[in-house]
């Protein structure tokens, strides 16, 4: 990734890494629930996937109004599940 090139793309950044830090435990938790623990790095790998689009969509298209809510890992868990984007246990 590269660094930001202006503020508003700092701001996008700033706020992606205080939501990973702070959300992204409950995330990983709530997906953990849905999949089981055998599939815990499926959980990891969709919260990691669902910030970093985040990050990029926010930098282009500003901040939503709720940026938490935005984040919800629910459209990418159906879509990783969709694509076969994961391993089987």
């Amino acid at each position: 990734m590269s660094l930001p090139s202006n503020e508003s793309d700092k701001k996008v950044e700033k706020l992606v890494d205080h939501i990973f830090r702070h959300q992204s435990g409950r995330l990983v938790s709530t997906l953990t629930r849905i999949f089981g623990t055998a599939r815990l790095d499926l959980a990891e790998e969709i919260v990691q996937d669902t910030l970093l689009k985040a990050l990029q969509q926010w930098s282009f298209g500003g901040i939503p109004e709720n940026p938490v809510a935005s984040t919800s890992s629910k459209k990418s868990s159906v879509g990783f599940i969709k694509t076969g984007n994961f391993i089987s246990v």
